[in-house]
């Protein structure tokens, strides 16, 4: 029995640490800064960077919640933005639908799990 919680534990550490380096490729790939805050059972990750913003928030608790708010700006071109917005949001959101909006010059975007 205690090797079983020795590997699932080993397991979920393996897993956020997965997550943490699939975030921070994604926001240097924005050409932004990663900030990390740890507060009880709950992991909040944003990137700032100088035409795309997003937070990434998990609850490790026992319902695995997620929350995510994506925007971008753009003053021209806005195709390769809507291409790289999509990706992004496929990294960010995984399973979940994301909800987008585009007025003027910025998108923004945001999904969630256990509302």
């Amino acid at each position: 029995m205690k090797r079983l919680a020795l590997l699932l534990i080993l397991f979920s550490l393996t897993a956020r640490a997965d997550e943490s380096a699939d975030l921070d490729a994604l926001c240097a790939a924005a050409g932004g800064q990663i900030k990390r805050t740890d507060i009880s059972n709950v992991r909040r990750t944003d990137c700032a960077g100088p035409q795309v913003t997003w937070f990434h928030i998990r609850s490790t608790g026992t319902q695995g919640r997620t929350m995510v708010n994506y925007a971008a700006t753009r003053t021209g071109n806005w195709r390769p933005a809507l291409d790289a917005a999509a990706a992004d949001l496929a990294k960010l959101c995984g399973d979940l639908p994301p909800n987008i909006q585009l007025q003027e010059a910025r998108l923004n975007a945001s999904c969630g799990s256990g509302k």
